[in-house]
């Protein structure tokens, strides 16, 4: 997926706030 950790950081959140 994505190597760096910000990136990751930011698309999980907005994955848990588009699954919220």
């Amino acid at each position: 997926m994505f190597s760096p950790q910000r990136l990751r950081s930011k698309h999980l959140r907005k994955m848990v706030l588009a699954k919220k």
